[in-house]
């Protein structure tokens, strides 16, 4: 009795099968069902991984009605066996193959995937394939993991840095989800070092874990959607938070405001907390300055300060065309490891004094007449203007302001300009620059000074009377409508005046005689006064019995 029903039960699905194929048939035969023809797939292709469960294929025409799933046949390559999926109908235009465990779309050998294209539609196993073309479905990326690692140990607040190994990360897209949470761009910046490597720099503000705790990973998307990592996706460990040992507690006080040159000895002192006062601390700066005597020595510490001095021949900072600039203090190891006193994951820290370049002047021996010589320039480097000022003291004493007026043009020149009716000193002599401030306290410069011109009394009147007297006026450059005006005595219509720098007259300028005092003189459309602006200096005068 048990042989008679299974028989019958086998001839009635086979009864059924034969039904099915007959109703397929007559439904190409009518016209239900298209034959082959030119179809059209949607090409959507998206990011797949290796494992992940469904794939979603759509056409634009309606060819599924009437269809069943098992009479859809598919062909792609790199080859995808049809045991390997199932096919289920979600509309006239749309069918989702559902991977079977254990299976895989494919194997691709790099993480930037590999791309899956479907051959062939076809509807019945005689059916002719639909497609004119292959078309790009998916591109498939490999299934990362995540290495479990319950030995690495960090600290809540104390360490910077966490390092996840796994595989097939990727660079172009990378998303973690913690337990407890941990928000990208907020409590930590991710760097991709390699397929096998992350690298997770903590943000200053942050912590990893408000309590000692395993930090898990719980779900992971390198670009195809989020994956489960662990059993059930309750995650993985991928380091375990303690509290901060007592040496975590340092803090550095920013001090920007304490101005020093790039050779000051010092000392130069940190303020701050959980320094120690009885063991060596070690000091990482932006700029790679180093302890122990190669570039600075602690003399002091306690723990609320440390005092340096520098050693000598070395620099705070060097580079002087970019000063004054910060001294930037990054982290401290007071004997738990580095600990970061700002936040690293941009490479900030604590500013704890402003450097300034060492002024610098070159010497010059340039002739500087009592009251005839109007301007020297001094030339060296370190000189600073705008946010700060410029003092420059001098021997002998020139006050600016009432004596001179002091212009720094750049880090490199400063313009001294004598007023009128004042003198470079009362007597013959060096004019030197004994010190500059240029922000940071006066620097004296060596030797008791640089020697920027020699002091001689002024050349005696010449036996003919004839003079040219000092002027304070103001002209543009190419001011055509201001004329300017020579006063002197014993002026003649013939007179020709030499000047620094030069101009010619007849080419550069016209010249009226007013009187043997004056003299007017007008520019020429398209000359200037002067190249670059400037002083303008009468060298040499000849009223017709030779140059003066």
């Amino acid at each position: 009795r048990i042989c008679v029903l299974f028989l019958e039960h086998r001839s009635f699905c086979l009864v059924e099968e034969i039904k099915r194929k007959m109703l397929f048939s007559l439904a190409v035969l009518c016209g239900l069902i298209a034959p082959a023809s030119a179809l059209t797939v949607t090409q959507r292709p998206s990011l797949l991984y290796s494992f992940s469960p469904k794939l979603r294929i759509q056409t634009e025409e309606s060819v599924f009605q009437n269809v069943f799933p098992e009479d859809i046949k598919l062909q792609f390559t790199p080859t995808v066996k049809a045991s390997s999926y199932n096919v289920s109908i979600l509309s006239d235009t749309v069918i989702v193959l559902s991977l079977n465990p254990g299976k895989k779309w494919s194997n691709p050998s790099t993480v930037d995937g590999m791309t899956l294209y479907l051959m062939e539609i076809k509807m019945g196993e005689y059916g002719a394939n639909q497609l004119e073309d292959a078309v790009q479905i998916a591109t498939i990326i490999p299934t990362p993991t995540v290495d479990r690692n319950t030995d690495n140990v960090i600290y809540i607040s104390g360490s910077t840095r966490l390092v996840i190994n796994g595989t097939n990360f990727r660079s172009k897209y990378m998303e973690l989800q913690f337990e407890p949470p941990l928000v990208k761009d907020v409590d930590y910046i991710l760097t991709v070092r390699s397929s096998t490597s992350l690298l997770l720099t903590r943000t200053f503000t942050s912590v990893w874990r408000n309590d000692p705790g395993p930090l898990k990973l719980r779900r992971i998307n390198t670009g195809a959607g989020f994956l489960g990592v662990g059993p059930n996706d309750g995650g993985i460990t991928v380091a375990v938070v303690q509290m901060n040992l007592g040496a975590h507690g340092v803090t550095v006080q920013s001090t920007p405001d304490k101005n020093i040159y790039q050779s000051s000895k010092g000392p130069v002192q940190i303020s701050g907390q959980g320094f120690s006062s009885d063991q060596l601390n070690v000091l990482r700066w932006a700029n790679g300055l180093r302890g122990k005597g190669v570039n600075y020595t602690t003399v002091q510490a306690s723990s609320s300060y440390l005092s340096l001095e520098l050693k000598q021949g070395s620099k705070w900072r060097a580079n002087g065309q970019n000063l004054p600039g910060p001294l930037m203090l990054l982290a401290v190891d007071a004997g738990a490891g580095f600990i970061p006193v700002g936040p690293t994951e941009a490479k900030k820290g604590r500013i704890v004094a402003t450097v300034f370049e060492d002024p610098h002047v070159r010497p010059n021996s340039k002739v500087l007449y009592q009251t005839h010589s109007h301007q020297v320039w001094i030339v060296g480097s370190g000189f600073t203007r705008n946010q700060y000022s410029t003092v420059v003291t001098f021997s002998p004493n020139l006050v600016n302001g009432e004596d001179i007026s002091v212009i720094v043009h750049n880090r490199t020149h400063i313009l001294v300009s004598l007023f009128n009716g004042k003198k470079w000193s009362e007597a013959s002599g060096p004019l030197k620059v004994v010190s500059i401030d240029s922000g940071a306290g006066p620097f004296a410069l060596p030797n008791g000074g640089v020697t920027i011109g020699t002091i001689e009394s002024d050349a005696e009147d010449h036996p003919s009377g004839v003079t040219i007297e000092r002027s304070t006026q103001t002209l543009y450059q190419t001011a055509v409508l201001r004329k300017l005006i020579i006063t002197g005595r014993e002026l003649t219509e013939e007179t020709v005046l030499t000047f620094d720098p030069p101009l010619v007259k007849g080419e550069d300028y016209t010249q009226r005689f007013d009187s043997s005092t004056k003299l007017t003189l007008s520019l020429v459309k398209n000359a200037k006064w002067h190249y670059y602006g400037g002083s303008l200096m009468v060298t040499s005068v000849n009223v017709g019995k030779g140059p003066i």
